[in-house]
């Protein structure tokens, strides 16, 4: 019987790559957490931050799907997020799973070009938010292996309750779909999810709650620890 590992986010060893010339220099950043934490608010910091050394580009993970799952249903209907009530959450996350190693065969020559890429959002999106896949898992678990691992991944973490204010704030679709007592309650319930996929070694737990200037030095602090930036900075000098 094959010895599973937990499915993708916590693997440990190296990835696969169907490239055998795979750049070394590239260096992956991840924003996680849930709609109203502040990960995009965060991505746009350190991306201004970091272009100012570096070739940076802000990217997401297995975009082109869904864009077809919104084409296919909320289009027709004239509905935001109607594809996720209709279209089965298995189906999606193996979906996603499979156009996210799509992804890095076919850019792989851009992403070359960068010395980071920040993602808005990785794998731990789909473990929170979808069902798990069952079918032909053992297959996913081993394809899966070809999804590169990120260097950093950032868990931006709020008070549920906070996030729905932001969400409220700026009239976010899934605030209006769902309302203010079933939205608390939706984002309490992947807070419990997302606080057990994070519980594990090599995760950055940001309080954004903090002031936008003070997260923005923990994480270019992080940053430039992890990645020995300035040493490198010092060598080319």
């Amino acid at each position: 019987a094959l010895d599973m590992q937990p499915f993708l986010t916590k693997r440990t060893g190296p990835s696969r790559s169907l490239d055998r010339e795979a750049s070394n220099n590239r260096r992956i950043i991840v924003f996680e957490g849930i709609d109203g934490a502040g990960k995009s608010t965060m991505l746009a910091e350190i991306e201004a931050a970091l272009s100012r050394r570096f070739n940076v580009l802000k990217e997401r993970l297995a975009p082109i799907m869904v864009d077809v799952f919104k084409d296919l249903v909320d289009e027709p209907a004239n509905e935001k997020g109607k594809y996720q009530d209709v279209i089965p959450g298995e189906f999606r996350h193996a979906s996603y799973i499979i156009e996210s190693i799509v992804q890095f065969k076919l850019l792989n020559e851009t992403y070359r070009k960068y010395d980071f890429l920040l993602f808005d959002r990785w794998l731990h999106t789909n473990e929170a938010y979808l069902p798990e896949i069952i079918n032909y898992r053992e297959w996913f678990a081993m394809v899966g292996e070809y999804i590169p691992l990120p260097d950093l991944v950032f868990y931006c973490r709020v008070d549920p309750a906070v996030a729905v204010e932001r969400l409220r704030q700026r009239e976010d679709w899934v605030y209006l779909k769902l309302g203010e007592e079933r939205l608390r309650s939706y984002l309490s319930w992947l807070q419990e999810r997302y606080d057990s996929l994070m519980d594990h070694d090599g995760v950055i737990i940001l309080d954004c709650e903090k002031s936008i200037a003070e997260l923005r030095e923990q994480v270019l602090e992080t940053i430039e620890e992890k990645f020995s930036l300035r040493a490198a900075e010092q060598a080319l000098a």
